[in-house]
């Protein structure tokens, strides 16, 4: 999937980047923004960054079932994909799938069948997969501690994945998740730019209109 780069930040955002850039006494800030100092290369920096997120929200967003998750297994995805090196669309779809093993390690995604002994086959036919909930649609009679969610195919046919909920007790309101991403987003930027931190409450609202809007 390619990242649209497009993206343009408001012009106050550009122009306080440069203002702070300018005063910063980082090497980095000074390199990066001073000895190329148009609107374009300070927005192309910032696009770099948010490719990342954007890609992950744009995966994210294509599963029917998004609405219905746990805010914290969506900010679980987030954390794990901002510290992995793996591909946008295959971390997503681990993280989002909620297995955890500690904090930088995520389990591969196994298909579980409608069989009784529990096997998993990674060569199993998605045909199959997606005709398992006609014999067993009651999701109730599955441990509480073990919920289905339907994921869209490529052919449009839905098949059930296998997830375990971080914790079904914990559940943020709107509010609270929308800040916990942008302390997230604001420690990233200020580590990824080297620069003042003043100049992550100007990106603040930016990062969350383009990134994490799409994800509530």
């Amino acid at each position: 999937m390619d990242i649209p780069t497009n993206i343009r930040f408001p012009e106050e955002g550009i122009q306080e980047i440069r203002k702070f850039a300018h005063k910063s006494t980082s090497p980095r800030s000074t390199t990066d923004f001073m000895s190329n100092d148009t609107d374009d290369d300070i927005n192309d920096l910032v696009i770099s960054f948010l490719a990342r997120i954007l890609h992950l929200s744009v995966t994210i967003m294509q599963h029917e079932y998004f609405m219905e998750m746990d805010q914290r297994h969506v900010k679980y995805a987030l954390d794990v994909y901002m510290e992995s090196d793996e591909s946008p669309l295959e971390t997503s779809s681990n993280a989002l799938l909620g297995h955890e093993k500690d904090s930088n390690e995520v389990e591969d995604p196994t298909y579980q069948t409608c069989d009784k002994d529990n096997s998993h086959d990674e060569g199993i036919d998605e045909e199959d997969l997606w005709e398992c909930d006609e014999d067993d649609s009651d999701d109730e009679e599955f441990d509480e501690e073990v919920r289905l969610i339907t994921l869209p195919d490529e052919s449009g046919k839905n098949f059930y994945k296998e997830y375990k909920p971080l914790d079904k007790e914990i559940r943020l309101s709107n509010e609270e998740f929308k800040n916990s991403v942008i302390k997230k987003l604001s420690y990233e930027i200020g580590y990824y730019m080297d620069i003042e931190q003043d100049v992550i409450t100007v990106l603040k609202e930016a990062c969350y209109a383009f990134a994490v809007n799409r994800l509530l």
